[in-house]
């Protein structure tokens, strides 16, 4: 299926007054759209209010998706994003400068992301380049469409593939900090 059919498609469930042509048009999409199970990590405050939402989601909507919330030790984190094929950042800086860490520990697995945008986001995603920016619901959904329609096949395996290339060629941890904080932090500037 191709971004053309599928805006094509999306036009016409939005504007189509007809339960046939929406019916067909989520038929047609369905089929080009992998199953998916997304996992929420972690046990914020929030938790408890949220797991009762996403159950209800899981039992009413798309038979496609499945949310699940997962708690897991330090050590399994890793291996849990390591399984992954696509990433989700939701984290806004209040501040405006600091970067989600979720996202580095993508990173670090060679995880894609999408990421919501706020004022130095780009300094960490570069969108179309290492993963993808977004600014509000619509344009997850939009992105996670983009993204996986027709996973696993050829053509959405070499769009996150190109993202997992560029995550490779990063600077890492070590080399960033030497280049950019160590001779600010310890004062060393003579030792260069």
């Amino acid at each position: 299926m191709t971004k053309k059919t599928i805006a094509a498609a999306r036009k016409k469930t939005t504007t189509s007054s007809t339960t046939t042509t929406i019916t067909t048009t989520a038929t047609t999409i369905t089929k080009n759209f992998p199953k998916m199970v997304v996992i929420v990590t972690g046990k914020g405050p929030q938790k408890d209010y949220y797991t009762p939402l996403l159950k209800k989601f899981n039992e009413t909507h798309h038979p496609h998706i499945n949310i699940q919330t997962l708690w897991l030790e330090a050590a399994d984190y890793p291996k849990l994003l390591g399984c992954a094929t696509l990433g989700v950042s939701l984290h806004t800086s209040t501040s405006g400068l600091d970067l989600p860490m979720k996202v580095l520990d993508m990173f670090g697995c060679q995880v894609p992301v999408c990421a919501i945008g706020f004022d130095c986001l780009d300094e960490l995603v570069k969108d179309g380049v290492n993963g993808r920016v977004f600014e509000d619901a619509g344009g997850l959904a939009d992105q996670l469409f983009d993204l996986l329609v027709g996973y696993p096949g050829e053509e959405a395996l070499g769009r996150l593939e190109m993202y997992r290339r560029n995550i490779r060629g990063m600077t890492r941890w070590k080399e960033n900090w030497e280049e950019c904080a160590r001779h600010l932090i310890v004062g060393d500037w003579d030792d260069r």
